[in-house]
């Protein structure tokens, strides 16, 4: 056989192995697609922190991250692992504005004081 024809023939079987490489490459499943929804999720609670916030005087409302989440004791879960500015406030006391850590897989729990804002002893805190 000719050494131009076989040059030939040997690029042109390059061309074709490289071809199929490629549309069996764009064929494969999407990168993670064996990932179900009940894996997603049993991976997030793996993966998630819980926040229990207390506070002496019930019904305080719970801001976290400058987001509204609620009313005094509340858990807050699913969180993912970082830190956190929680805020509280209720009406005649004085305002708590904290940076908690959530942990991985951990509930933690934290408890606040409010104290009344009335300097006078003949107004009373609710």
């Amino acid at each position: 056989m000719n050494k131009k024809y076989l040059v030939i023939l040997t690029f042109f079987l390059l061309i074709f192995s490289l071809g199929k490489i490629f549309s069996q490459e764009q064929q494969e499943e999407q990168p993670f697609s064996f990932l179900t929804e009940a894996n997603l999720e049993q991976i997030i609670s793996d993966e998630s922190a819980a926040l229990t916030i207390r506070t002496d005087i019930p019904r305080a409302e719970i801001f976290i991250n400058g987001i509204y989440k609620g009313l005094s004791p509340l858990c807050i879960r699913s969180l993912l692992p970082g830190f956190y500015k929680i805020t509280i406030k209720k009406q005649g006391y004085e305002e708590i504005k904290k940076i908690v850590r959530a942990e991985n897989g951990k509930d933690r729990i934290f408890e606040f004081n409010l104290n009344c804002t009335y300097k006078s002893n003949s107004l009373e805190c609710e």
